[in-house]
């Protein structure tokens, strides 16, 4: 098994309560895409042979800078420009695997840990698909699975009242019979074609669908609270190097300052990464905190957070635990009185003290 179909044609948008308005696969998690990740965790495997299912050729996900640097990896864009579910997206990649077995991972599924086990089980016992498995304290935003002895007995997508905490974690192994299931499934009420339904499908075949709970580190970036977990997850492996200039500060811990980036007058506590042309001025930067490329951090305070390119925050107070998109201002209105001004799109939460 050497090739391997990446799931990523969904957009930011389902990011809530917070939209970033950019694919999850290239949401930073440790100032690296969580398609970086994803693609770690592919090389564990021993995948050298990769189809990236996107939105649009032209988009952002596949215009990423990062495909140049995988150079281990022989990748393949596949254009899924209608969103017609998971399961269609796996069926796009037939041409691509042939008649070979191969492995299956969501652009947006985080994991720290090898898939060799996963990958050599599955060789061992050749069932009809292999699914990876992970348990979470919200079930209901995931496929929930029944297991008994390794083998799964039924799979419902996003259930109102799930049965367990056992989930599909984002990474699966199929053969040539998932395609043929695929070709007969029916719409869900949403009009997509769900991976679950093809799973369930093959069960009620009566071919074997064997899962296995995943051991490591698992997330998915679908909510910033999994974003800001794998943050910590990742950045508590961070090796701490100083590219950039760093004057009158005080530096505690692991601490990676990219190259042209500058550091005045501040205090940074690591873990914490400041990424590339970026400037932190009469600042206090807490652990675990990633400031991504050319943003600006000016009297303020700011702790496990994850702040995205070309942000910029001056007089903001104290921030914490925060996920802010690309290009965004926070500042502190001067005068009195001070109010919060908030501009909102629909369906997100905030709190202020």
């Amino acid at each position: 098994m050497v090739k391997a179909v990446i799931l990523a044609a969904g957009g930011g948008s389902h990011l809530r309560p917070a939209p970033l308005h950019i694919p999850k696969a290239l949401v930073p998690v440790a100032n690296r895409p969580v398609v970086a990740h994803v693609l770690d965790a592919l090389r564990t495997a021993g995948i050298t042979e990769v189809a990236v299912v996107v939105e649009n050729h032209d988009g952002p996900l596949a215009r990423w800078p990062g495909w140049r640097r995988q150079a281990d990896l022989k990748v393949t864009f596949l254009e899924q420009s209608l969103p017609l579910g998971i399961a269609h997206a796996v069926r796009m990649g037939e041409r691509f695997v042939g008649t070979e077995t191969f492995l299956v991972m969501t652009g947006d599924c985080l994991l720290d840990g090898s898939l060799a086990d996963f990958v050599d089980r599955h060789r061992a016992e050749r069932p009809a698909a292999s699914v990876l498995l992970a348990r979470t304290d919200h079930p209901g935003d995931f496929g929930v699975v029944q297991v008994r002895n390794e083998q799964v007995t039924q799979v419902l997508e996003k259930p109102q009242r799930p049965a367990g905490d056992l989930v599909l974690a984002g990474a699966y192994i199929f053969d040539h019979r998932i395609f043929g299931v695929i070709d007969v499934i029916r719409p869900s009420p949403r009009n997509e074609l769900e991976l679950t339904g093809a799973i369930q499908t093959l069960i009620e075949r009566g071919l074997a669908v064997r899962g296995q709970v995943f051991d490591g580190f698992w997330r998915d970036a679908g909510r910033p609270e999994d974003i800001l977990a794998a943050n910590v997850h990742w950045l508590d492996r961070l090796e701490g190097t100083v590219r950039g200039q760093v004057t009158r500060t005080r530096m505690e811990g692991r601490v990676a300052v990219g190259e042209r980036a500058r550091v005045m007058n501040s205090t940074i506590l690591g873990p914490a990464v400041i990424g590339d042309g970026s400037a932190v001025i009469n600042a206090w930067i807490g652990p675990y905190t990633a400031l991504g490329e050319h943003v600006v951090v000016e009297d303020a305070e700011v702790e496990r957070s994850v702040i995205l390119d070309n942000c910029r925050i001056k007089g903001a107070g104290r921030l914490e635990g925060c996920l802010i998109g690309a290009g965004s201002r926070v500042g502190r209105r001067a005068g009195r009185p001070q109010a919060h001004r908030l501009v909102l799109g629909e369906g997100n939460e905030i709190e202020v003290g």
